[in-house]
Formats: C-alpha cells, structure tokens, sequence
C-alpha cells in the first residue's frame, strides 16, 4: 500500500533547472517517486521569461495554466494561453514557453513520461515569495500550518 501525497504550500520550494533561467519549477512528483513515470511540476515564469527551447522524445508535455498569459511555441506553431487553458505538447517536439503578459505565468505541468529532464533534486532551493504563495495557495496558508 502506498500512502497518498500531500504538499501543503507552506512548505514548497522551487529551482531553477539551468543557471541564469527565467522559470522556476515546484517539484510536486518528482521524476521516479514512488515508482512513478510521470512528474508534476508548478511552473512559473518571471514577467518576460521563457524556457530555452526544449524537446522530450520519449515524453509528452501537459500544461494547465493558473494565472497569467504567453506564448507557447511548438515545432514553428505558435498559440497564445493563458489562465485556464490546458497546452499538450506531443512527444519529439520541439517546444517552449514564454511570458508576454504584465504580471507572472503559472502553469501545473506534467511529463508524460519524464525523462529526467524535470529533476531540480540537485540543484539550490528558492524560496516562494509571497505573489508565488498568494497565486498557488490562499490568504490562510498561514493557519493551516
């Protein structure tokens, strides 16, 4: 048996997978976690931010964004989202997301299945500040801890 996943927001943190990136990701279900394939990330993105160009051959790519409004980029299409929209990008393509909204773009992502590209275990640990918690948690984060 195995015991459900509980993440309370008061105790996430994020990395960044490259040095100098402009997203950061929250590791919800790490990469191989309990026997898992697929990982679940919150991702967020600065004002202006975007990840490199990226592809998983072997992996799916699925988005639902929280909050906010960008570009997604997939094999030269490019669509526009935002709050509420879920983005599948297919395996093999090549792919990215940017920012062009005013204020931060936060997206649940998930990697069907990972690849070992979303693994943050080793690298530093960030912080959320508070318009993180305040867009990803509610105003009682705090009596709930």
């Amino acid at each position: 048996m195995v015991a459900p996943i509980l993440r309370h927001v008061s105790e996430l943190t994020a990395f960044q997978l490259r040095d100098g990136a402009t997203n950061k990701m929250i590791s919800l279900l790490p990469p191989g976690q309990d026997g898992a394939a697929t990982s679940i990330n919150l991702e967020i993105f600065d004002v202006a931010g975007r990840q490199n160009p990226n592809s998983h051959p072997d992996s799916a790519e699925a988005f639902y964004f929280l909050s906010g409004n960008g570009l997604a980029h997939c094999d030269g299409e490019t669509v526009s989202v935002g709050t509420g929209d879920f983005l599948i990008l297919p395996a093999g393509s090549m792919h990215f997301i940017e920012n062009t909204g005013p204020s931060r773009l936060y997206a649940l992502t998930t990697l069907l299945s990972d690849d070992g590209s979303h693994d943050g275990s080793t690298r530093p640990q960030l912080q959320l500040d508070p318009e993180d918690v305040s867009v990803i948690g509610s105003a009682d984060v705090a009596t709930k801890a």
